[in-house]
């Protein structure tokens, strides 16, 4: 089943309603969402979201599921898992694993570096 990927429209978007499609001991997928899935060299996407009764689901990593623009939402042991049809509302704040920008668009990226020295909290580290 196919995701509306949110996030795609709206990289900083906090906010938004969703339906369950599906649920499994491995997670939950929905109908859109503004959760980021791991890929790219980038961590996937943690946060809450909350049942329409107010029961916070707590996530704690978001993957590609088995279609291309399937999102696969992971649950913290112990979070309640929510069944499919439910609405689920995302009042969560998503860290892209950097601090939130308080300026304009940002653009994150991810590389390879070999530095020769490294000066870090009073200690030196030379390499080569």
């Amino acid at each position: 089943m196919t995701t509306e990927l949110l996030f795609r429209d709206d990289a900083y978007l906090r906010t938004a309603g969703a339906r369950v499609l599906s649920a499994s001991e491995r997670g939950f997928t929905l109908d859109r969402t503004v959760f980021y899935p791991q890929g790219g060299g980038q961590a996937g996407d943690t946060g809450t979201a909350r049942r329409a009764g107010g029961e916070l689901i707590r996530i704690i990593d978001t993957r590609k599921g088995d279609s291309a623009d399937e999102v696969l939402h992971l649950l913290a042991p112990g979070s309640p898992a929510p069944e499919p049809g439910d609405m689920v509302l995302f009042p969560s704040y998503l860290m892209h694993a950097v601090p939130p920008n308080k300026g304009g668009r940002r653009i994150t990226l991810s590389f390879n570096a070999l530095p020769t020295q490294l000066d870090s909290w009073g200690y030196v580290v030379r390499f080569g």
